[in-house]
């Protein structure tokens, strides 16, 4: 990746940013991403108990929250990061 005007230090830092995505994850459980798993619907009689625990704070990653307006700038973001996998 190269820009006009960048520094030695920006380069190392951007080439240190590239190799820590490009590593694969060491804490994520081995099943995940699995095609057999899924994600579900919380039961509505847990989420009346505590409703908060049960809304996403910073990033939806299933369509029931899709498009709610604390959660649209990671929205952008998740596009950014989809592109960046499939290229």
């Amino acid at each position: 990746m190269e820009a006009a005007g960048m520094d030695e230090t920006s380069h190392q830092v951007i080439r240190i940013m590239e190799a820590k995505i490009n590593q694969p994850p060491k804490l994520l459980n081995k099943y995940a991403g699995n095609k057999s798993y899924c994600i579900f619907r919380v039961p509505e009689s847990l989420v009346r108990i505590n409703k908060k625990d049960y809304q996403p704070r910073i990033i939806s990653i299933c369509p029931y929250h899709h498009g709610k307006d604390h959660l649209k700038m990671m929205q952008e973001h998740k596009w950014r990061f989809y592109y960046k996998k499939i290229t």
